[in-house]
């Protein structure tokens, strides 16, 4: 398959740059989002800045709503993670037996939801790690880049080569990815940071770094991910660390440097008054946790003062 027809359902940060980057090297894009972000693009393209330079595309097409005509070898989900079924429900009349869905997105179940609704046979994961400042409508920038995107499916029902060669579009467009037969480790690798840095980036209002600086915070920090791993073994998960300092150590050493300056997007999302993803990151540990006869207490408190803050 030659990814050559795109679907980008979800015109946000990631969304923007990951079609701008594939429309510019060729690909047809379609992209599908917020009338704000549709009309400012429909009149003058996407603009990209930052890391990975200067850039203004216009060759792709942008809809408030989904074409009823047409038919995509790829369908890219970039929506928030409480919108995910909704998404995918839209987007199935798009979709023949070949199409293949990736999501994109933050937090846990997007995958599980996507799978279920369009299969196992045609649904990948992408865990992404870089960062994207929204501008004013049709602009963004990327402003910090942890490590390459990687792209993966469960069970072994999409081809390794189907992977290999998605990975390799998106990464000769532009953004660096790679393919990976450990998805479920880079997803709950990507989870776990977001659970530590994203709700208490944005109750103190502080970058990441600060929090990795702090004898308090990383304290918090340490706990959340000790609460996580009774949940990876109660759903069976086949992942790389044995045990918290394991992935505490590529987290304080390896994920959080290159990402110190970044702000939490959850912050940005309460002064906007939106809904935040609180409850596929923080808020699904606990849940997980409960199910399994376990506790979550510091990410059960975490997720309550991020709802709070939502309902002000």
């Amino acid at each position: 398959m030659a990814f050559d027809q795109i679907l980008i359902f979800g015109a946000g940060r990631i969304g923007m740059v990951l079609g701008g980057f594939l429309a510019q090297a060729g690909k047809e894009v379609h992209l599908v989002g917020r009338e704000t972000n549709v009309r400012a693009i429909q009149e003058e393209g996407i603009r990209i800045t930052g890391l990975w330079g200067d850039h203004r595309v216009s060759s792709l097409t942008c809809f408030t709503q989904l074409p009823n005509d047409r038919k995509y070898d790829l369908i890219i989900i970039a929506v928030r993670s409480f919108q995910t079924r909704e998404a995918v429900t839209a987007c199935l009349p798009a979709a023949d037996e070949n199409t293949i869905f990736l999501s994109t997105q933050n937090g846990y179940g997007n995958l599980e939801t996507i799978t279920e609704l369009a299969g196992e046979h045609r649904s990948l994961g992408a865990r992404v790690l870089f960062g994207v400042q929204s501008l004013e409508p049709g602009s963004v920038r990327v402003t910090v880049f942890g490590d390459s995107i990687r792209i993966g499916c469960r069970g072994n029902r999409i081809l390794m080569e189907t992977v290999e060669r998605l990975a390799k579009i998106i990464k000769d467009s532009g953004v660096p990815t790679e393919a990976t037969d450990r998805i479920d480790h880079y997803l709950w690798e990507k989870i776990l940071y977001n659970c530590c840095l994203n709700p208490l980036g944005a109750i103190l209002d502080v970058p990441y770094g600060a929090l990795a600086e702090s004898e308090e915070t990383r304290e918090i920090m340490d706990k959340i991910v000790d609460e996580a791993f009774p949940v990876f073994r109660s759903l069976d998960l086949k992942l790389e660390w044995e045990k918290p300092e394991d992935f505490l150590e590529t987290f304080y050493g390896k994920m959080v440097p290159p990402t110190a300056a970044h702000r939490s997007s959850m912050l940005q999302d309460l002064k906007q008054g939106r809904q935040t993803e609180i409850e596929s990151l923080n808020g699904a540990i606990s849940r997980l946790a409960g199910e399994n006869e376990s506790s979550a207490p510091i990410n059960e408190t975490v997720t309550r003062q991020i709802r709070f803050l939502e309902l002000r």
